[in-house]
């Protein structure tokens, strides 16, 4: 016993020797020249400007700052900088062969991405002819046993320029953190920030905030993948402010060969009407705070092909509707929507009426208004349409008449549009049907309406037309 732990002892004197050895008499330096040479081999201009070092204690490995990456056509236009990235690995794990990484830190990265007004990416400056010899097919699975204490990328930003569009996208301020990585399927913490800017020509700037937490696990093969206990947060900036908070829980799997996704979501109270205006989209409604209060929560099923919603919730401001949605063609936008809610009231969502249409509705004598000019349908955009709509509320204002029961759908596929309502009202019944045809040159449309048992004096009250009829 006392011969094996002497042999052991002389074992790790000797591999800390040499780790000394490795950090006191290699200076990482003297490799700078030749890894820029083996870059510039490939097109590329790589200058590592800053110093690379090692660290030791409680860790050990390198870091490397200030690179730059340029194309050999345009050295001084770097498409990626580097302030400083390092790599460290457990330092006692070492002492019995096992290869620990304890942190991988990168911060500064900066990438510019630009396309010219021909179209031409400036990365495109770094690809090569492909090789006609294709690399001999692996015997070995993909799996890769992961295990990192912590992973960080600080500080830095993401710029996308086309000149073509006149356009420019940049992602700064990003900040992604990762703690207890690992392939095992083990969750792990997810926390990355950001601010994402849009600029366009004659546009005012978007500017949104983001805020993202997640656990995350997945697999040694990478093709499971799991997010739990998601939160985002956006703080959105343009003509005038809104925020949106969600929460998510979403499970992939297949995701090297066809990707699919189920999971929950959930979208908090949101005021739609501050999401339209700062995207400068204003509303004048009958009712003043009309969509100040919207919120959604779902399960959600979907592939590459297809997304659907179901058990669906939405609530919004007194309204509260559930049902299912979906597209079930993203080639063919096909569309598919069934809900059903309890009072939906249509006249807080009108235009307030203007001045001459009050004078009008207290006029004793009526005003006839010139015709309306004839406006030509978008026959293209209607043969588009694949929708299958229904909606069924228990009771639906308009023009301050009530319905109930009302059912609602909507057919449209290949150029035909086809409506039916069927409601109830003032004891009587209310059916309406109408059909567009759009596959030809002219639009032509077909409508029958038909009334039973509707009784005509609670009809023209609410209308507040008895007082003009006698």
């Amino acid at each position: 016993m006392k011969i094996l732990l002497k042999s052991l002892a002389v074992i790790i004197f000797l591999i800390v020797l040499a780790i000394l050895a490795l950090i006191f008499l290699v200076d990482p330096n003297r490799f700078n020249p030749p890894i820029e040479a083996i870059a510039k081999d490939q097109g590329v201009v790589l200058q590592i400007k800053g110093d690379l070092g090692w660290d030791l204690w409680p860790s050990l490995g390198v870091a490397v700052n200030d690179v730059h990456v340029a194309p050999l056509a345009e050295p001084q236009q770097a498409i990626a900088e580097l302030k400083q990235a390092s790599l460290l690995l457990k330092l006692i794990p070492l002492f019995s062969g096992n290869f620990q990484v304890d942190h991988i830190a990168v911060d500064g990265l900066n990438l510019n991405l630009r396309v010219d007004e021909t179209g031409k990416g400036n990365w495109e400056a770094f690809s090569k002819p492909a090789t006609t010899t294709a690399p001999p097919p692996s015997d070995t699975e993909s799996n890769l046993a992961l295990d990192i204490q912590h992973i960080s990328l600080t500080n830095s930003r993401l710029s996308y320029a086309d000149a073509q569009a006149g356009s420019l996208l940049t992602l700064s301020d990003i900040n992604l953190t990762m703690s207890g990585v690992n392939t095992r399927t083990e969750p792990f913490a997810v926390d990355l920030g950001f601010v994402l800017e849009q600029a366009q020509a004659n546009s005012e700037k978007l500017t949104l905030t983001g805020k993202l937490t997640t656990q995350l696990s997945v697999d040694n093969s990478f093709d499971t993948l799991g997010l739990t206990d998601g939160t985002l947060q956006l703080d959105i900036a343009a003509k005038e402010k809104a925020s949106l908070a969600l929460t998510y829980a979403i499970a992939v799997t297949d995701l090297q060969d066809s990707p699919a996704y189920k999971g929950e979501i959930a979208l908090k109270d949101t005021n739609l009407r501050q999401v339209l205006e700062a995207f400068d989209i204003k509303l004048e409604t009958a009712k003043k705070d009309a969509l100040g209060k919207f919120r959604l929560s779902s399960t959600i099923t979907g592939d590459a092909e297809k997304v659907k919603l179901e058990n669906l919730q939405l609530v919004l401001d007194e309204t509260a509707l559930n049902g299912s949605a979906g597209i079930t063609n993203f080639t063919t936008n096909s569309l598919r929507l069934s809900l059903s809610g309890d009072t939906f009231n249509a006249d807080d969502y009108l235009p307030p009426p203007s001045q001459a249409d009050v004078q009008q509705s207290t006029a004793t004598t009526p005003v006839v208004s010139a015709p309306a000019e004839d406006t030509s349908l978008p026959m293209d955009a209607l043969r588009s349409l694949n929708l299958n709509i229904k909606l069924a509320l228990k009771k639906l204002i308009v023009n301050k008449i009530p319905l109930e029961n009302v059912e609602a759908k909507l057919l449209a596929k290949n150029g035909m549009i086809e409506q039916n309502l069927n409601a109830v009202a003032f004891s009587g019944k209310i059916a309406t049907k109408g059909q567009l045809d759009a596959r030809g040159q002219q639009g032509q449309l077909q409508f029958d309406a038909g009334v039973e048992g509707l009784e005509l004096a609670p009809l023209l009250k609410a209308m507040e037309m008895d007082s003009k009829v006698g």
